[in-house]
């Protein structure tokens, strides 16, 4: 699968793979080029949008929002745009990670960020060594957490991934296969 991945204002484009990340933390900013670029090579590239740091419903609502507002826009300037492109949220904030079933038929897909959720979870900064030793141990809580919304999306027929740390852990291997 492909992705625009909405998180730092780092534009990446892989013209031989087709792929194409783009990040940009959710703050009260202009999404506008963001969104406008997400829209415009959606209608070449398979991309999903994937949101990081999403807490609430309102917080995904006003993304989705900005992006049909800025659609609206590029098509009334001729622009081709693809207004069907799925959407997916970054599971790495507590919130979400314990009430799925606000956000399941509002997202196409769910994405652990395991890295911050174990953060958030323990309260303990990762680059933080004196208390970065507790993170090891949310992994027992992390696993019920990605068991729980993988329940949930599934019951609604929405995938669920996972990236970094946790899912790197070939120590876990029996729990992705």
């Amino acid at each position: 699968m492909h992705f625009l991945i909405i998180y730092l204002n780092i534009l990446s484009i892989d013209l031989l793979s087709k792929t194409v990340s783009h990040t940009l933390l959710p703050r009260r900013v202009n999404y506008f080029p963001t969104f406008s670029l997400g829209l415009q090579l959606a209608t070449i590239f398979n991309i999903q949008l994937l949101f990081p740091m999403i807490a609430t419903r309102q917080g995904l609502n006003d993304i989705k929002e900005a992006i049909h507002k800025e659609s609206i826009i590029l098509e009334t300037e001729g622009v081709a745009v693809n207004k069907s492109i799925p959407m997916g949220i970054m599971v790495e904030i507590p919130n979400v990670a314990l009430m799925p079933e606000l956000f399941v038929d509002d997202v196409d897909f769910f994405w652990f960020g395991t890295n911050n959720l174990a953060q958030y979870m323990m309260a303990a900064d990762r680059t933080n060594t004196s208390v970065a030793n507790y993170l090891p141990k949310a992994i027992p809580g992390i696993l019920k957490l990605i068991e729980k919304v993988t329940e949930i999306a599934h019951d609604r027929g929405k995938w669920v991934g996972i990236c970094v740390g946790l899912a790197a852990d070939t120590n876990l291997y029996w729990v992705w296969c």
